[in-house]
C-alpha cells in the first residue's frame, strides 16, 4: 500500500520539493503539495505523514499541523517551531564558507547585509564573524541591518536603502560584503552599479541560496552559497519514512551541510588596494583564452605600460606577464582534464602561435608535457595528437 504525504511550506523552494520527490519516487509515495493555501490539502483524508515549513505569523498552517495525528517533519529554521524532527541547512557553516572565500582572495575588510532577526540569519552571521574573527585577532566588519527588502520601492524602503548604502560606501575598499540571501545581494549590486562602484574590484558580494533565476543573470552574476536544498528535501523524506514505519525520531534539528560556494563574477577577484591593478586583473581573468599583450592590458586601464608594470609588481609581488601566464596555464589544465580535445585544438582556441610554443610553455611552468599531465590527471585518456 502506497503512502500519501503532504508537502506544505510557507515559502516554496522547488529544489527542496525535488529532493522530497526523488525519495518519494524510489519508495512509491503519493506526494501532495500545498503552499500558499494550506486549508485545501490539510483536509485530504488518509494522509500518512507531512513535511511542513511553518513560517513567521503562519498561524493557520501551524494549527492545522498541530491537529494532525500522524508523523510530521519540519523544515523551518526561523526560530521556535513545532516539537518535531526538523531538517535545514547548517547555517553556521554557510557563514563560514562566505568568510573563507573572502579571506582566500585576500580581503581584509568586510560588511554584512541582512534583513530579519531570524535564527538562520543569526547563525549565518555568527559563522561569518567567528571565521574572520579568528584571523590576526579579528578583522573589521560593518553589520548593516535592513528593515525592508532592498528592492522595496515605498518611502520607508527607499530611506533604509539610502541610509544602508551610505554606510557601506563609507568603508575602506576593497571590501567583501556578505548578504544573507540572493535577493538582497542582487539589489545591493544594482545600487552599487548606479553609483559607479566597480564590482568586484572595489566591493565584492556573496549571497546565499544560489537562486537559478537570480545569480547567473544580471549585469554582474552573483557568487552564492548553495545550501543543498535537494539534500534537505531528501533527508526530510528519509526521516518521515522512518517515522511512518513506527520508529521513534527525537524532536531535534538535523543539519544538512551546504553543498558549496558557486563562484561568479561578483567576487571573482583577488583583493588589491590599487584599483587600476584590480581592473587589470579583471581584464586578464575575463580574457584567459586570448593572448593579451601587456600593451593591451595597459590600454584597457588607461595607464602607461611601465607605470602599470611597476604598480602591478608593487601590489602583487610578481609581474603582470606572470599573471597572464599563470592563468593561461590553468585554462590549459582545465581543457586537458575536462575535455578530449587535442593539443592542437587547445592551442588554436587559446590563440597560441603554434602547438610547439604551447608545449614548451606548459613544460616550463609545470615540469611535464601536456600529454603527461593529461595521463596523470584524466582517467582513460584518449589518444591525442
Amino acid at each position: 500500500m502506497y503512502k500519501r504525504v503532504l508537502f506544505s511550506t510557507k515559502w516554496y523552494e522547488m529544489r527542496v520539493h525535488q529532493g522530497v520527490l526523488d525519495y518519494a519516487q524510489r519508495h512509491g509515495w503519493d506526494v501532495i503539495s500545498s503552499h500558499h493555501m494550506p486549508e485545501s490539502a490539510f483536509n485530504i483524508p488518509a494522509l500518512d505523514g507531512q513535511i511542513v515549513e511553518i513560517g513567521p505569523n503562519d498561524r493557520r498552517r501551524r494549527q492545522l499541523t498541530e491537529a494532525f495525528p500522524g508523523p510530521v517533519v519540519g523544515l523551518e529554521d526561523f526560530g521556535a517551531g513545532l516539537e518535531v524532527p526538523r531538517v535545514h541547512t547548517d547555517n553556521y557553516a554557510v557563514g563560514c564558507l562566505a568568510a573563507e572565500h573572502f579571506l582566500e582572495r585576500g580581503f581584509r575588510r568586510f560588511a554584512t547585509l541582512c534583513r530579519a532577526d531570524y535564527a538562520y540569519v543569526r547563525d549565518r552571521l555568527r559563522g561569518f564573524h567567528d571565521t574572520i574573527g579568528g584571523m590576526n585577532g579579528g578583522l573589521p566588519c560593518l553589520d548593516i541591518k535592513l528593515k525592508t527588502f532592498w528592492s522595496d520601492t515605498n518611502h520607508v524602503g527607499k530611506e533604509y536603502r539610502a541610509s544602508s548604502l551610505q554606510k557601506l560606501l563609507a568603508i575602506d575598499r576593497p571590501a567583501g560584503v556578505f548578504c544573507v540571501d540572493d535577493d538582497d545581494a542582487a539589489g545591493l549590486i544594482r545600487s552599487l552599479i548606479k553609483r559607479n562602484v566597480s564590482i568586484p574590484e572595489e566591493i565584492a558580494v556573496v549571497g546565499v541560496n544560489n537562486d537559478p533565476l537570480t545569480c547567473p543573470y544580471g549585469l554582474v552574476p552573483i557568487t552564492s552559497i548553495d545550501p543543498g536544498f535537494e539534500n534537505i528535501g531528501y533527508r526530510a523524506a528519509e526521516l518521515l519514512d522512518r517515522m511512518m514505519q513506527g520508529k521513534h525520531i527525537p524532536p531535534k534539528t538535523h543539519l544538512v551541510p551546504p553543498r558549496g560556494l558557486v563562484v561568479r563574477r561578483s567576487s571573482d577577484i583577488r583583493a588589491v588596494e590599487d584599483l587600476q591593478v584590480a581592473r587589470a586583473l579583471r581584464f586578464i581573468w575575463d580574457h584567459p583564452e586570448n593572448r593579451k599583450a601587456v600593451a593591451d592590458i595597459a590600454a584597457h586601464v588607461k595607464l602607461p605600460i611601465r607605470t602599470l608594470q611597476w604598480r602591478f609588481n608593487k601590489a602583487m609581488g610578481y609581474s603582470l606577464q606572470d599573471e597572464v601566464t599563470k592563468l593561461r596555464i590553468e585554462r590549459i589544465k582545465e581543457r586537458l582534464i575536462q575535455s578530449d580535445k587535442s593539443i592542437r585544438q587547445i592551442a588554436d582556441e587559446m590563440d597560441f602561435s603554434s602547438v610547439q610554443y604551447l608545449i614548451r610553455l606548459f613544460r616550463k611552468e609545470t615540469g611535464v608535457s601536456p600529454l603527461k599531465f593529461r595521463r596523470q590527471h584524466k582517467p582513460n585518456p584518449p589518444a591525442v595528437a
